[in-house]
């Protein structure tokens, strides 16, 4: 079985997931799937939302397309980046009690026209495509993804103003084949994702998700392994309680990559 190398993370993740590996051995196969790597389809799905709701375009575009299906949302327009923001939406299901972490990111632009038209767009990678809206509402592309309503508000993180154009922003992406980029959640993720495009956009300022990543998953560890810990002692004395912490430990890790 090929290993998922570690050596790459941050100290919190190396740590947990190096003490769930040494308990559960399986967690070391990269093709775990949904645990280590996901499903990959090396896809864009490129959506825009209209007026009337069954008139949405919806287009899935390979590399050699991307370019013409997405001009082709944009009423085959360039568009001048104003400003670039990276949006944080609640995880779906337990990892919502996690913290501020517990989150999946979103890039969004709003852009305008030479006619001073305004478009918003998002930007963002899931674990097996990366998907682009675009709408005339701002509502329409940060409060959905892929036509369905998030499982909650997101809220903004950074935010800058851009000199840069739609055509740059394909230019960039497809020059880093960030399409191609396989989904990993202990290597690159959505917030991996996020910081490329939006540190490319961005004037000045810059995406790090890294501190308050680390400071979650410190916390979520503290909890679980003591929790299951002192589970396992009032269950089975002692034995029990080692048994309870490296569950918990593999819970952390499970946590970790859920991030």
């Amino acid at each position: 079985q090929s290993k998922v190398s570690i050596s790459h993370l941050s100290p919190a993740r190396n740590t947990y997931l190096k003490l769930a590996m040494a308990f559960f051995p399986n967690l070391q196969a990269s093709s775990s799937p949904g645990l280590i790597e996901a499903l990959h389809l090396n896809e864009v799905l490129i959506i825009r939302y209209m007026e009337e709701e069954e008139k949405d375009s919806i287009e899935h575009a390979k590399t050699d397309t991307i370019l013409n299906k997405f001009k082709k949302a944009c009423d085959g327009k360039t568009l001048r980046i104003s400003r670039v923001s990276v949006f944080k939406a609640p995880i779906r299901g337990i990892f919502r009690t996690l913290g501020p972490a517990a989150h999946h990111a979103i890039v969004l632009l709003e852009c305008h026209s030479n006619s001073m038209e305004r478009k918003w767009i998002t930007l963002e990678k899931n674990d097996h495509r990366v998907v682009i809206q675009v709408s005339h509402l701002r509502s329409n592309v940060l409060q959905r993804m892929e036509r369905v309503t998030r499982g909650g508000t997101p809220s903004e993180v950074v935010s800058d103003e851009s000199v840069k154009t739609t055509d740059d922003l394909i230019e960039f992406f497809v020059s880093r084949n960030l399409n191609e980029q396989t989904y990993s959640v202990i290597g690159y993720h959505n917030k991996k994702f996020a910081k490329e495009v939006f540190d490319f956009i961005a004037n000045t300022r810059r995406y790090n998700y890294e501190q308050e990543e680390n400071a979650t998953i410190a916390v979520a560890a503290g909890g679980t392994v003591c929790v299951l810990s002192s589970i396992g002692a009032m269950v089975a004395g002692p034995l029990g309680a080692l048994i309870g912490a490296a569950v918990g430990a593999a819970a952390v890790a499970g946590t970790a990559i859920a991030l």
